[in-house]
């Protein structure tokens, strides 16, 4: 009875033991801080302060390793992401530089931030003809095809340069009067009543007024859908945005008020600049040639 009893302690003795080296081991790994990897990447940031519209260059960035977790998904590892395109906000040194502070050529920047140096985008309107039934696309090239009316056939003729002296006026030799067979231009000229002038000779033409110009983008109307949701509608353009050069611009603001236009389509890999005269009312009869 009293070796059973002993037993009986021992066991509980060696059980506690056992409890007590398992709590104990249990309550030491509570205490220990858990081993934790840190992935470290690397990520462009800014070395200086970046302005609002400015060029990024090699020496405004620098590149950081960070851990990854710390990283912006808008960011990037590689310089060269970001550089010679302009910042649409203004960027603090040490910030990441984040790719919606930056005016990427993905065609989601606003237009302003597409237009290379010393060009410039202007606004054609168009409809179901004069904008190719909707064939049009962003980065398509196009010739300009325009009608003008009742101008003076003077106006084609490209004016020579007369011969001067260094340091004198250039001459101007006095445009000859047209005259009946054995009249002088004298007595021509004396024929016209008082304040009344030779009627000139007015012609209507097309010339292909420009040649291989970019779409930048196209103006499209808005309408609410089913959902109430206001989206674009797609099909025929409502105007053209076309990049041409300051001295373009002119030209076709003037195109725009005066004449009546007609785009044609070109190969996106041909940009043949074809030499050009013109076809109207006085060469009507080269058709045949063409």
């Amino acid at each position: 009875m009293k070796q059973s009893r002993i037993i009986i302690i021992v066991l509980a003795i060696v059980l506690a033991l056992i409890t007590t080296f398992f709590l104990y081991r249990y309550i030491e790994d509570l205490r220990k801080e858990p081993e934790v990897t840190v992935v470290y990447n690397d990520v462009v940031v800014a070395a200086v302060n970046v302005p609002v519209n400015t060029e990024i260059t090699a020496g405004m960035l620098r590149v950081e390793s960070l851990p990854q977790e710390a990283i912006h998904a808008n960011s990037s590892g590689d310089i060269n992401d970001f550089l010679g395109y302009t910042t649409v906000m203004p960027i603090t040194e040490g910030e990441q530089i984040l790719k919606s502070k930056i005016a990427l050529d993905d065609g989601r920047s606003a237009l302003s931030y597409q237009i290379p140096e010393n060009m410039r985008a202007v606004v054609v309107p168009t409809g179901e003809v004069s904008g190719l039934a909707g064939y049009l696309q962003i980065g398509d090239k196009v010739d300009l095809l325009v009608t003008y009316s009742g101008r003076s056939a003077q106006e084609l003729e490209e004016p020579e340069p007369a011969e001067s002296e260094p340091g004198e006026p250039e001459a101007t030799e006095p445009e000859p009067v047209e005259t009946e067979p054995g009249e002088t231009e004298e007595t021509a000229a004396e024929d016209l009543e008082p304040g009344e002038e030779e009627e000139a000779e007015t012609l209507s033409y097309t010339i292909t007024q420009f040649q291989n110009l970019e779409v930048l983008e196209l103006g499209v109307s808005d309408y609410v859908n089913a959902e109430g949701n206001v989206v674009k509608a797609y099909g025929v353009p409502t105007s053209v945005t076309l990049l041409v050069s300051p001295e373009q611009a002119e030209v076709l603001v003037f195109m725009l008020n005066t004449g009546t236009f007609q785009m044609s389509l070109r190969n996106p890999t041909d940009d043949t600049i074809v030499p050009l005269d013109h076809f109207g009312d006085d060469n009507f009869t080269d058709w045949r040639n063409r």
